[in-house]
């Protein structure tokens, strides 16, 4: 998605009012171990969950957990601070097998790339039973889902649309008896088949129970519907409509592979991602198909009534789909894609699609990738198009679930610098850092990078869009931009297809790229929520053949950060600039002049994403 310039970061809101569902189609519970728990208690346990969460209360909700369980409830603090108000529903979950303890849910409708729904364990006595361990979402139950089989039919006189998803699975070798899948949880599954055969299902929330497929592998499909709002990031408006957050049934937002055929009026045209298979118009209904062979982690439908515009280049073709035509508009958009294409493909990897299309939403306020197409607000082109473009290699090509870190929304935004400094041209316009330290003193400190989550969230869109694309601008300083390219381009190529990935693999690629001792090199910049303070001590001249040596440490405080210093020397006979390459320890420097030196001032123009200011020392 989106992450704008680097001294703006995104905060995104969104008006989804689906009412949240917490069915449970078996009505009797299916084992003995469930059945002695009292079901007023339970019952009970799921209200006060469900106040506690709703009030961002954590201390209340830590109080319903059972004795020596430890569960990160961040989140209970965080939703709230996010924007996105819709409240959470607690329930307890009765599995559709025999023996098994229930669970409690909580659920909410989700945004795209946010925050998830959550399972918890039932501890405790029957007569009084606890919060027990939280299931995370990272963790699979049963099966994963490798490929989408999707219908779905959108109905604008009425906002309803109607899905079918045949999910293929793949079994997983664990201990539950169950397959668990989730869907976001205004949706309202009518029916469940494993293999072609009705099975027994529970649906609870964002969560879907089947009983675990005993084959290696296996076909669950799920009819599903929802009345959608007319405005939000998922709506179904009177010309447009938009299916964005799991709106799919998927197993810890995975990579999977989707075959979609759309179904709307006549004039409209709809797309989903991949290439076009078949379009058809018969009886005022129009049906098109899209196939997408990269497996990825966010499918996303688009469909309204556009006009049409395209170019050929490359070899492919490059479309704008706008709400009302406007060749200037149109024009630049079209530019804007084209020159990102060509420059990512250039440098970074091949483009894997036939066609790409900006699509314009008057609806949805942001931009949203889709790999081969994006969906744009219309006060966001054409502006964010080099972003998400990039995203077909930064969340595509190399997918991310945004279950441990929002990488991608760093490469994304340093991407667009990387764009606007080198497209064009083999020689670069401007450098890498430029307002860096600027930026940072903006940055939040609050979580690492490495851990931030949450794009919707104003704390971690602003460390995952903003801290990490200065840091890739970092490492560009150190490695310089020929070696920075050749590690990207390193990064997508060994990354295994239909894997997510995550920054200890770009770790992994600085390393076979520029050695061993190079593996580190970011590590404290994803690790440590602060940013660093460099500091030159022992700074002094002395007499050396012709000239003078400037000799003294740069220390980083606290230790680990690697970082390229500019230190700039005033001499009697004019300026010296040089560069010292910290390593995260004391790092001895000795700068020649052929004047005297008089002072040394520590990046003076602040390249370097740091928390103190540039120092002067009068030598």
């Amino acid at each position: 998605m989106s992450g704008g310039s680097r001294a703006v970061w995104i905060r995104r809101s969104a008006t989804v009012s689906c009412v949240i569902a917490s069915v449970f189609v078996i009505s009797v519970l299916a084992g003995r171990s469930a059945q002695s728990y009292d079901g007023s208690r339970l019952a009970d346990l799921a209200a006060d969950a469900e106040n506690a969460v709703n009030k961002g209360d954590a201390i209340a909700f830590e109080s319903l957990t059972h004795s020596g369980i430890v569960n990160d409830l961040r989140w209970v603090k965080e939703w709230r601070e996010s924007g996105n108000r819709r409240d959470w529903k607690a329930g307890i979950v009765l599995l559709p097998v025999r023996g098994r303890t229930p669970m409690l849910h909580i659920s909410r409708t989700q945004l795209c790339q946010s925050t998830n729904d959550h399972l918890y364990a039932i501890a405790g006595t029957p007569s009084h039973p606890a919060i027990g361990r939280e299931i995370p979402e990272t963790d699979l139950m049963g099966a994963r889902v490798v490929s989408h089989r999707l219908s779905a039919t959108i109905e604008p006189s009425t906002g309803h649309v109607s899905i079918e998803d045949e999910a293929g699975l793949r079994r997983v070798s664990d201990t539950w008896p169950v397959c668990a899948v989730r869907l976001n949880a205004c949706y309202t599954v009518s029916d469940a088949r494993l293999d072609g055969i009705p099975t027994k299902y529970v649906q609870a929330g964002g969560f879907i129970f089947v009983p675990k497929p005993n084959t290696p592998t296996a076909t669950l499909a799920i009819k599903f519907g929802a009345t959608l709002p007319a405005r939000g990031e998922t709506f179904i408006a009177p010309d447009e409509a938009a299916l964005t957050a799991y709106w799919y049934a998927h197993t810890c937002r995975l990579p999977a592979t989707s075959d979609i055929r759309v179904v709307t009026p006549s004039s409209w045209l709809s797309i989903a991602p991949g290439r076009k298979i078949s379009e058809t118009v018969d009886n005022g209904i129009r049906t098109t198909r899209w196939k997408n062979d990269l497996p990825v982690s966010y499918l996303t439908l688009a469909a309204g009534r556009y006009t049409r515009t395209s170019r050929q280049s490359g070899g492919r073709t490059i479309s704008v789909w706008l709400r009302r035509h406007s060749a200037d508009k149109a024009e630049a958009a079209l530019d804007q894609a084209e020159s990102a294409i060509r420059f990512f493909s250039d440098r970074v990897g091949r483009f894997p699609f036939e066609q790409y299309v900006v699509v314009e939403s008057t609806v949805f306020p942001f931009g949203l990738e889709a790999y081969s197409f994006t969906l744009i607000g219309t006060r966001s082109l054409p502006h964010v198009i080099v972003h998400e473009v990039s995203h077909t290699w930064w969340g595509g090509i190399v997918p991310n679930t945004y279950t441990k870190s929002m990488w991608n929304e760093a490469f994304a935004t340093y991407s667009e610098s990387l764009h606007r400094r080198l497209a064009g041209s083999d020689t670069p316009t401007g450098a890498p850092g430029e307002g860096a330290a600027e930026a940072a003193a903006r940055t939040p400190s609050s979580i690492a990078l490495r851990h931030v989550t949450d794009a919707m969230h104003p704390t971690h869109a602003a460390i995952g869009y903003g801290k990490g694309a200065l840091v890739l601008e970092q490492l560009e300083r150190m490695l310089g931009t020929p070696k920075m390219l050749e590690t990207l381009r390193t990064f997508v190529a060994r990354h295994p297809r239909g894997e997510a990935a995550d920054w200890g693999d770009f770790e992994a690629a600085i390393a076979a790229v520029c050695g061993s001792d190079w593996a580190s090199c970011i590590r404290a910049w994803l690790d440590d929520t602060r940013l660093p303070a460099f500091d030159v001590v022992n700074a002094h001249s002395r007499r050396s053949g012709n000239g003078y040596d400037v000799v003294g440490s740069l220390q980083s405080a606290p230790a680990g950060f690697w970082a390229l210093v500019p230190v700039h020397i005033e001499t009697e006979t004019g300026p010296i600039d040089g560069d010292v390459l910290c390593r995260g320890t004391t790092t001895s420097f000795s700068i020649h002049t052929t004047g005297r030196p008089t002072a040394l001032t520590l990046d003076p123009n602040g390249v370097v994403a740091r928390r103190s200011p540039g120092s002067r020392i009068r030598l």
